[in-house]
């Protein structure tokens, strides 16, 4: 299946626009971070795979990876079996109550990071009460 267009245009819009406004107004460091909770948390995913160059590390809070589920694992395994190296970091935190449509994705997604292993990349993975 093909991603809708609202994904790609707000992703196009924090890369090309919103990033170069805030590093030409504020002080900033180079290091980017992205954090999306529930769906925002399957969108960090998301731009960590279509956008890897944007962002250092992605962390979510409740992602809810099975929205789509079998192409996000597509997505990660087909990045990851063509870079030996990938620098970056993804923090998975699911809570307890979650519905399994935010966690059932988890293990699968893990098994690929273990199966690949590219340099540099590091995961944290947490289900908290």
């Amino acid at each position: 299946t093909s991603t809708p267009e609202g994904p790609v245009r707000f992703l196009r819009f924090l890369t090309t626009e919103l990033l170069p406004f805030i590093d030409a107004n504020y002080r900033t460091t180079r290091y980017r971070l992205l954090y999306g909770g529930s769906a925002a948390g399957q969108y960090a995913v998301y731009a960590m795979l279509n956008a890897p160059e944007a962002f250092d590390a992605y962390l979510t809070g409740g992602p809810g990876l099975g929205i789509g589920g079998h192409t996000l694992l597509d997505g990660v395994e087909a990045l990851f079996a063509r870079r030996q190296a990938f620098p970056k970091f993804l923090s998975l935190v699911s809570f307890q109550n979650d519905l399994l449509v935010a966690t059932a994705y988890t293990p699968p997604l893990v098994a690929i990071f273990e199966k690949y292993r590219p340099a540099g990349f590091r995961w944290y993975v947490k289900t908290v009460p």
